[in-house]
């Protein structure tokens, strides 16, 4: 028993691992491609950094005469 455990364990670390080397390696990309791109950047933080803190502008609400809208 503790040792199917111990592989258990083994296993989860070993898949866990290899996911955090194919984020790192990822990271590693993007950063370089960000360097490399200065206008990516500034396209980045506008289409994805801003709405995800929910800084988005916000569109008018339309005047309607007349009506509740």
């Amino acid at each position: 028993m503790a040792c199917g455990l111990l592989v258990l364990l083994g296993a989860v670390l070993s898949a866990l691992g290899g996911l955090g080397v194919l984020v790192w390696l990822g990271g590693r990309r993007i950063v370089l491609h960000l360097q490399q791109r200065p206008e990516a950047v500034a396209i980045l933080a506008e289409h994805l950094i801003l709405p995800l803190l929910g800084k988005e502008p916000k569109p008018e609400a339309k005047k309607v005469r007349g009506t509740m809208v």
